[in-house]
């Protein structure tokens, strides 16, 4: 047969090819139908099927030859069976075990395009399922943010008879663990990894590291990373970032230099975490050495290492440094655009910074919360109304007003500008407040001396559950004096709120400051009683 796919006897050499091939086919079952396996032959019409029986010949004369069609590609496209048997035979759609290797391909695909869901009923349909189907789904669910459901088929697989528990299986699960902050499951895989032996493997021992550090067992992550034989690039920055997202900065530039002198490989992710261990513990040193050898090993361009480089020398207080990087960089992102107004803001240049976010506004780049915040923050301290209720219609727009961090932001803009009553409606507007939230309110009254308003709030406060911090307790403190309120609260509030206040404004507050408020009061109220006079002074010396 001659045609665009040339001799056939060029193409099946042998009478061996041949019988393989026939060999493949005849292993299906009677009566399937194919779905797939000739949908890309331009001999068949899109909606066609063929019904393949083991009597009927491969080859019909009046079909151009199919074989660069079917034979390169026969166990990927031919995994979908549905029987055609009788109903009780068989499910009406199963996925026959003919190549586990293409199966768990198939399996993988979905989970990569992001159809966890699709990927699933597959699994769930396959006759026959080996460690590479347990592994992949679970996997998906991993990364798809759902620990729990990963670790209830990992349950699921783990009584299964003839499954071999390998390393691949074990560290996904430990990255279940970590994710789902499961710290008693994470020590029951320590524990069977230690008896199997499978702790020598370099995938499960960084995962347990990364669990242990992720899970806040600190000293246990230290203990598996030193006892491990063998580490790679994933070892090395589990056990640094571990250490600097707990606050331990410098332990772990002391681990990233150990990792330097070991001569493992980098990643960007590595550099990064390095560079916030010295921006948190304030080490320029430190930053300038890892941005020299960031700038060796070419990740001068990426704009990961460099944001955070920027971050680095804004919290060391090398302003300079963070222009100079910006205006290097091709195509600043979002965060590098905050970055440099965040560092306009803390240098008191606030018309830069707010220079700068009009820039970012004719660029491509869409401003975030942070971005917003951090322009908001430099209206406030300019007491520029006008600017800053611009800038909030424009993350109103943006639907980024409920976000925290501008919500806060906008409470101090207008208490600032004198605007009570707005920020009062944004307070009560926000679906979600923090400790921020409620320390700024309270202080906004505080300040404008409405010290029931502020106590009010402090009252509301306590009544959500949310605990006074220093910032919060201090501002009523100050201005109780100015209208007698300790006395006027006997009267006007709850003796318990009045009690709760006072405890926990000497139990939170630093002394010095406790002591500096209660001195203001005193001086301001003289309704104050000698036993009152000494409780507080009782309270001070404790």
């Amino acid at each position: 047969m001659h045609g665009q796919f040339g001799n056939f006897s060029t193409v099946v050499k042998s009478s061996e090819r041949m019988r393989i091939f026939r060999k493949l086919f005849n292993c299906l079952r009677r009566r399937i139908w194919v779905h797939r396996g000739y949908a890309s032959s331009p001999s068949l019409a899109p909606n066609s099927s063929l019904s393949l029986n083991p009597n009927t010949p491969l080859f019909s004369r009046n079909l151009e030859s199919p074989v660069n069609y079917v034979y390169p590609g026969t166990a990927t496209e031919c995994t979908e069976l549905v029987w055609q048997s009788k109903p009780e035979q068989l499910a009406p759609t199963a996925y026959y075990v003919h190549n586990m290797l293409e199966l768990n391909f198939q399996l993988k695909q979905l989970i990569k395009q992001g159809q966890l869901c699709e990927a699933r009923d597959m699994f769930d349909k396959m006759v026959h399922r080996d460690e590479i189907s347990w592994t992949n789904l679970i996997a998906g669910y991993v990364n798809a943010s759902d620990s729990n459901e990963a670790l209830i088929l990992f349950s699921n697989m783990w009584v299964q008879p003839g499954l071999q528990k390998d390393q691949f299986m074990i560290s996904v699960a430990l990255k279940a663990c970590a994710h789902g902050m499961n710290v008693y499951f994470g020590e029951l895989l320590h524990s069977f990894s230690v008896k199997s032996s499978l702790i020598n493997s370099v995938f499960v021992s960084s995962a347990l590291v990364d669990m242990y550090m992720k899970v806040g067992r600190i000293e246990q992550g230290c203990r598996v990373f030193e006892q491990m034989t063998t580490r790679n690039v994933v070892s090395w920055t589990a056990i640094i970032v571990g250490l600097v997202h707990s606050g331990y900065s410098m332990e772990g530039l002391l681990y990233f230099s150990e990792m330097w002198r070991s001569k493992v490989g980098y990643d960007s992710h590595t550099f990064a975490i390095a560079l916030k261990a010295s921006a948190d513990s304030s080490s320029l040193h430190y930053g300038k050495a890892i941005h020299t050898q960031a700038i060796k090993q070419g990740f001068d361009e990426s704009s990961f290492v460099m944001n955070t480089l920027a971050t680095m020398y804004n919290k060391c207080g090398k302003p300079g440094y963070v222009m100079q990087l910006f205006e290097k960089m091709r195509m600043p992102d979002v965060v590098s655009w905050t970055n440099l107004i965040t560092t306009y803001v803390h240098m008191g240049e606030e018309e830069h910074a707010v220079e700068v976010f009009k820039r970012m506004r004719k660029s491509d780049v869409i401003p975030n919360e942070y971005t917003f915040a951090a322009v908001i923050t430099a209206c406030a301290n300019l007491a520029h109304t006008e600017w800053g209720k611009q800038i909030h219609g424009h993350a109103l727009r943006l639907g980024l007003v409920d976000a925290l961090s501008v919500a806060n932001s906008m409470i101090t803009l207008y208490s600032k500008c004198g605007l009570l009553r707005s920020a009062s409606l944004v307070f009560h507007g926000m679906t979600r407040k923090d400790i921020i939230s409620w320390s700024t309110i309270i202080a906004v009254y505080s300040q404008e001396g409405h010290a029931k308003k502020a106590f009010n709030y402090l009252s509301w406060m306590r009544r959500e559950g949310q605990k006074p911090n220093e910032f919060a307790l201090s501002s009523v403190l100050s201005v109780c004096g100015s209208i007698a309120l300790l006395e006027q609260g006997k009267q006007n509030f709850d003796q318990a709120d009045i009690s709760y206040f006072i405890q926990k404004a000497q139990d939170n507050m630093d002394p010095s400051l406790l002591e500096f408020a209660w001195v203001e009061l005193l001086e301001k109220n003289r309704s104050v009683t000698v036993e009152e006079l000494a409780e507080v002074e009782s309270s001070l010396k404790n």
